[in-house]
């Protein structure tokens, strides 16, 4: 996914989201999600074929107040084998 600078895919939370922009090596986008609900944005910086950078804001209700959330991530390609663990099938595209 991150040859072809594609968001990694998301299998929990019943989420969906929305490419905002792509320049050069940086892709922009929107999510909203049903379990629990919430609403974010994200910034992937892809490094190459082989890894990617991101940072995320996240809004969502907790006990009927307000919070947010900011997260950070990285992903990084480790081998073509990988045993009895079987690739992830990228979800649908809203």
């Amino acid at each position: 996914m991150t040859a072809r600078s594609e968001l990694p895919s998301q299998s929990e939370g019943q989420c969906t989201s929305t490419v905002i922009s792509r320049s050069g090596n940086t892709l922009k986008m929107h999510f909203v999600c049903q379990t629990p609900p919430s609403t974010g944005e994200g910034t992937y910086i892809f490094s190459g074929d082989n890894a990617y950078t991101m940072k995320m804001v996240m809004t969502t209700t907790r006990q009927v107040k307000p919070e947010s959330m900011t997260m950070d991530g990285q992903g990084r390609w480790l081998s073509a084998r990988c045993g009895a663990v079987k690739p992830v099938k990228p979800s649908p595209r809203s």
